[in-house]
């Protein structure tokens, strides 16, 4: 009875290892499925987040991309339709004032399409440009038959003019009556969008597309690269390019293979950027640790299914004789050994995982750790050699300087913040930034069986990598300063934090344009670099400064107690800027003008902000330039007088609301007329006659000068049919008119129009126009007088230039200013100032016409000194047509306001 109690007991003792090895076997593959769960769970999470960053960094650089294109376009349409106000028919596209060249990104190219849907000029072949019929095209069709001037996105087509792939940017051009004058595109290769989607790595079968809400594909990357212009037209990407979807989603019916697809919004545009992951690419490291720990389950269940054989072998064999318990021992020893074995090779799969892996049990104590958690945090190897507790390993990371702490309840070190306690959630994970550096995702999860799985994933390069894609979206590419949507980001940060204490400074370089058009846009880049550091050393650290575009920057200066602060750093700037650089051997000096908008003083809103702003600078610059002035509200009371009174003049020239005003030039010998000058007169609905002075600075800045000065012309040269025969009409002509190529040939058709003969005109110029020594100025001005116009300089004397001019140009009169004229009767200098002009011009064969004489005794003396023509007030007022032809001109009475006389600019 004895014995078999005892051999009863044996047996029983058999089962407890066979017991055991079954468990271990289920524990390791519920370890190994847990395990395999959380790291799928961590893979896609990760591999989402990321994917919809890139998404989103690729649709900032698509706005940022269209828009600059959109800025170019911009920039040509009101060039034509500036052009089509003035009354120039022609289209044509000047290349180097819209920085376009050879590798000129991102618009390939401008072209201009007539209204009849003909290609006339391109910015790729210039003058050369042959008659294309684009009618046909729907980026032409669209402006043919809307008469919208909106900006339009269109379809890829292969482009006629290059037989490659382009993506058309379009706008309508409106004439000066609001028909259609044409149509401005903007050429875009896919190709560069595309450039930049392949220069991020996402995976082997990634695709990235850029989708217009229409579904049309703009751009591609990925799987069929020839897929662009193609539509998605099923309902799944309907839906997605309608709605875009908060996060990634998994779609398996969308393309080839099953995808993560992330769509996200190009902000102001119907577009979408669309990126996808094939489910290769974005379980790749999945299915690596996938094939890992299923290989090591495989190796432990094989081995701890063989010791379970053996040990049932000796359970069998046990009840067969008592003495059997000696080779049963033997194997026991056997099987422990096995068990060892298989624990050292489970060790050593584990060292093969690229993530610190530890387990600790349900008491809290270390069980399982590899090399990379231990070398990750700088542990001693042998702590996994005995069963050391879970704030013992904590202590030692806080030792070892990687993580901070907090005091526990009894004033002793409690765990780090990240690792909590061990009771608490099942599972969590996070990043975080250690001491030297690192950024480590931490993940945590309560196995079933009881205790804990935690993963180290050291992920710093990682974020390097998006820090990197996320800094070259928010950055300039010329200057490396901040761009325009860093710049809006600031603001709103500013604007949510509710700080007050900042001012938005924009700055806008004044002559710049005249260097990059005289020295070519090399020069020009690098004095925008040299501007650049001038104004970041000149700002204080922690200041924001950005670059918008062209010569345009802006800074964010934060941390102003006073007003007087924006203004000191104003001042330091202009001054800064305004010292002379030393660029490829040219010194070159410019200006700078400062709008100032304060936070504390405005609505704390970052459009709000950048408009008024923008209402400084323009009072900066209108006010003479290189100073700055601080928004105020009656600044946007006169921007909107501005723009109402640029509102009449349309129409004013559109109802033909101008009349010329004739003033006698008078012959000093015989008292008789001779000539008229014209002025111009403004007939206003509501405020009756609107002197020049009110008007013609706001004509000439909008282009209206042009059409405006050509219907006053035409009517003075009909009028002149009815003055004395030989009489000859005199015309001040616009600076700005003078410079266009095709001037002369304007002149020469409205004198033609009117019937009047070129000998009996002629043009008033001032001092400032030649002291810009124009080349294309001294042409018109020698061509207009090789045909018989006469030249006039108009108040001669008062311009800040030397008398070289003289000699370069084909003067045949100089105007004495009326400041001299009223001073011939002061004292002996003045007499002698205008006595000497007059000597001047006699000698070198010129004319001499005095302005302003208002008494008989300056008409006298000029005519002692032998100033041959006078005019002024003396001698006739500026009076309608009806009257000075009627010769009633003497008995007009004008009222004070016609003190300011006006110019006629054709």
């Amino acid at each position: 009875m004895v014995r078999v109690r005892e051999e009863n007991k044996l047996s029983v003792a058999w089962y407890v290892p066979s017991l055991l090895c079954i468990a271990l076997v289920g524990l390791c593959w519920i370890g190994i499925a847990l395990i395999l769960k959380n790291t799928r769970e961590s893979q896609i999470a990760a591999e989402a987040r990321h994917l919809h960053n890139v998404a989103m960094i690729f649709a900032e650089h698509a706005a940022s991309t269209f828009g600059q294109a959109d800025t170019m376009l911009r920039s040509l349409k009101n060039d034509v339709e500036a052009d089509l106000a003035s009354g120039i028919d022609s289209l044509r596209i000047e290349r180097s004032k819209y920085g376009l060249g050879p590798q000129s990104r991102p618009v390939e190219r401008l072209s201009l399409v007539n209204p009849r849907g003909q290609l006339v000029a391109t910015s790729l072949l210039g003058t050369d440009t042959p008659l294309i019929d684009l009618s046909g095209r729907p980026h032409i069709r669209v402006h043919l038959d809307n008469p919208a001037s909106g900006l339009h996105i269109g379809v890829p087509v292969i482009s006629k003019l290059t037989y490659r792939w382009s993506l058309f940017l379009t706008r309508r051009i409106n004439g000066p009556s609001g028909f259609l004058g044409g149509i401005a595109t903007a050429a875009v290769d896919p190709a560069i969008l595309s450039e930049m989607y392949g220069s991020v790595r996402l995976g082997d079968d990634a695709v990235i597309m850029l989708v217009g809400t229409d579904g049309i594909v703009r751009a591609k990357v990925g799987e069929d690269g020839k897929a662009i212009g193609r539509k998605l037209d099923s309902p799944v990407w309907r839906r997605l390019l309608a709605s875009p979807p908060d996060r990634p989603t998994v779609h398996r019916t969308l393309m080839s293979s099953e995808k993560m697809i992330d769509v996200a919004p190009v902000m102001g545009y119907p577009l979408r950027v669309v990126v996808g992951l094939s489910k290769n690419d974005y379980l790749a490291s999945y299915r690596l640790e996938e094939r890992r720990l299923i290989s090591i389950g495989a190796i432990a269940t094989g081995l701890l299914s063989l010791a379970a054989i053996l040990i049932a072998m000796l359970q069998l064999r046990s009840n067969a004789a008592f003495q059997s318990l000696v080779l049963v021992e033997q194997n026991n020893r056997l099987i422990n050994s096995t068990l060892a074995v298989n624990n050292d090779r489970f060790q050593a799969m584990s060292e093969h995982l690229s993530i610190g892996l530890c387990m600790f049990d349900g008491s809290g104590n270390l069980v399982v750790c590899n090399d990379n958690f231990l070398k990750m945090y700088d542990l001693p190897f042998e702590l996994r050699d005995r069963e050391a507790s879970f704030k013992e390993v904590v202590i030692l990371c806080v030792d070892n300087g990687f993580w901070a702490v907090r005091n526990g309840d009894e004033g002793g070190v409690s765990e780090p913040t990240y690792w909590g306690r061990l009771d608490e959630e099942p599972s969590n994970r996070c990043v975080y930034d250690l001491v030297d550096g690192r950024s480590i995702l931490v993940t945590r999860q309560r196995m079933n069986t009881g205790g804990w799985v935690f993963t180290h994933d050291d992920i710093t390069e990682k974020r390097k990598k998006d820090r990197q894609i996320e800094l070259l979206a928010l950055s300039d590419s010329l200057t490396s300063l901040a761009n325009r949507a860093r710049l809006l980001r600031e603001l709103e940060s500013m604007v949510a934090s509710e700080d007050r204490n900042f001012a938005l400074l924009l700055l806008d370089l004044d002559h710049f344009k005249s260097v990059n058009d005289s020295l070519g846009h090399p020069v020009g880049d690098k004095l925008l670099i040299e501007v650049a550091e001038r104004i970041k050393r000149t700002c204080r650290e922690g200041d924001v400064v950005a670059r918008l575009g062209g010569d345009e920057f802006a800074v964010i200066a934060k941390d102003l107690q006073a007003v007087k602060d924006a203004s000191k750093l104003a001042a330091r700037l202009i001054q800064e800027v305004s010292q002379p650089y030393l660029v490829a051997s040219h010194e070159l000096v410019i200006g700078v003008s400062i709008g100032i908008a304060l936070a504390h003083s405005t609505d704390l809103a970052p459009e709000v902000l950048m408009q008024d702003a923008d209402v400084a600078l323009y009072r900066a610059k209108a006010e003479g330039r290189n100073a700055y002035r601080i928004f105020a509200q009656q600044m946007m009371l006169q921007v909107k007088q501005r723009r109402l009174l640029e509102t009449e003049l349309r129409t004013a020239a559109i109802e033909n609301q101008f009349e010329p005003y004739f003033q006698p030039i008078v012959n000093t010998h015989d008292g008789r007329a001779v000539g008229y000058e014209a002025l111009a007169r403004w007939h206003h609905p509501s405020k009756g006659l609107v002197m020049p002075g009110e008007f013609i600075d706001a004509a000439e800045e909008t282009g209206l000068i042009g059409p405006i000065g050509r219907q006053l012309f035409r009517q003075a040269c009909q009028a002149m049919r009815r003055a004395p025969e030989n009489a000859f009409l005199s015309i001040n002509i616009s600076p700005v008119q003078l410079r266009h190529n095709d001037f002369v040939e304007r002149i020469l058709k409205l004198l033609q129009e009117g019937g009047l003969e070129p000998d009996r005109a002629q043009i008033e110029i001032t001092e400032a126009v030649v002291l810009r020594d124009d080349a294309i100025t001294q042409h018109n001005l020698l061509a207009l007088r090789h045909a018989g116009v006469r030249i006039a300089v108009d108040d001669f004397g008062m311009g800040y230039s030397s008398l070289s001019y003289l000699k370069e140009y084909p003067f045949d009169t100089v105007k004495i200013d009326k400041s001299f004229t009223s001073g011939v009767t002061d004292n002996g200098r003045g007499l002698a100032i205008v006595k000497a002009i007059v000597e001047l011009a006699h000698a070198i064969g010129m004319d001499v016409t005095a302005e302003g004489v208002e008494t008989e005794e300056q008409f006298t003396l000029l005519r002692s000194i032998g100033c041959s023509k006078v005019q002024g007030y003396l001698l006739g007022r500026p009076v309608p047509v009806d009257m000075i032809f009627a010769g009633s001109a003497t008995a007009y009475t004008p009222s004070s306001d016609d003190l300011g006389a006006g110019k006629i600019y054709a």
